[in-house]
């Protein structure tokens, strides 16, 4: 006589063979699968696709698991297990130092266009970024000298800004720019919502 516990572990254990995204059976030797630490289950195709998807959305805030209903946060190193492309590699290390960057009271983001460098304070309003561009710290302008911090936004990012819907996170205060859909934003920086 078969009982309902029986029943209920036979129907888990097939559940346990199958990626829990795209359902492909994981009994197969070709197919490689990944566990999370949480204990979901996916083929290694689909978490890299998943990967994929984050790292070129450029999504700063940790990675959390596939999964809709698990708030697991994926471990870095974890993480880097995992990633097999060089590019992605790249945005994965860039993606952690824009989340050290925005985590330190130190440091600031290059303000000129395209630069992806960052500002590290060491007593005096003059910074230089990785790609040698002068900037004083306090107003995140092109180095003035002796002259005082002029509190307006630069011309160029104004121009930038004229016809495009850019609104300042709530959080963080990193513009977001809205160029499709709703009227739902979320910041790619800290991942605030609004």
């Amino acid at each position: 006589m078969t009982s309902i516990a029986n029943i209920v572990n036979d129907n888990n254990k097939e559940e346990e063979k199958k990626c829990e995204i795209c359902y492909y059976l994981l009994e197969k030797k070709e197919i490689q699968r990944n566990i999370l630490p949480c204990g979901h289950l996916c083929c290694s195709y689909c978490m890299n696709e998943y990967l994929k998807a984050q790292l070129n959305q450029y999504y700063i805030a940790k990675i959390k698991c596939f999964h809709y209903d698990c708030s697991t946060i994926l471990s870095d190193d974890f993480l880097l297990s995992l990633i097999k492309e060089q590019s992605l590699k790249e945005k994965f290390d860039d993606m952690k130092r824009r989340r050290i960057v925005i985590s330190s009271s130190n440091m600031k983001f290059c303000p000129y266009p395209n630069c992806n460098g960052y500002l590290e304070k060491r007593g005096d309003k003059y910074v230089k970024c990785q790609n040698g561009h002068k900037i004083c710290y306090e107003c995140l302008k092109e180095w003035h000298g002796r002259s005082q911090c002029n509190e307006t936004i630069t011309k160029e990012f104004q121009l930038w800004k004229k016809n495009k819907v850019v609104k300042a996170c709530p959080k963080c205060k990193m513009y977001v720019e809205k160029y499709e859909g709703c009227n739902y934003l979320m910041c790619i920086q800290c991942g605030y919502k609004w």
